[in-house]
């Protein structure tokens, strides 16, 4: 398998969480919740810096999220881990059955990503 740098699994997985949690409420008030859950975790995991989500500008949809290329030097499975975090933060948000969470996480995301994310140590 061909790998994927860290900066496109991790915008995927963003798009992918935002619109889950849009689904139950405001394109923005999804933001807002990305952007807070990525700033409680980057005590722990100092690379999502990297990571900014523009909660006040939806000019465009690329502009949403951005992904600073820094994060490609930092080891995949470390990402992983801060994915793996972020995934059960945004279940708990969501308050879904886990086993629905996954489904539908899986399902949005697709094989290839998910695949991926396997690769990283992510258990879904």
């Amino acid at each position: 398998m061909i790998a994927t740098k860290n900066s496109i699994i991790a915008d995927k997985v963003l798009r992918t969480l935002i619109g889950m949690v849009s689904r139950n409420s405001s394109s923005h008030y999804s933001l807002i919740v990305m952007d807070s859950l990525i700033g409680k975790l980057k005590s722990k995991y100092s690379f999502l810096e990297y990571v900014t989500i523009n909660t006040t500008s939806f000019s465009s949809d690329s502009e949403v999220i951005i992904i600073d290329s820094k994060i490609n030097s930092i080891e995949p499975k470390k990402v992983g881990k801060a994915i793996q975090e972020l995934l059960s933060c945004v279940d708990e948000v969501l308050g879904s059955d886990r086993e629905y969470f996954s489904c539908e996480f899986k399902g949005d995301l697709g094989h290839s990503f998910y695949l991926k994310l396997e690769n990283m140590g992510v258990k879904v």
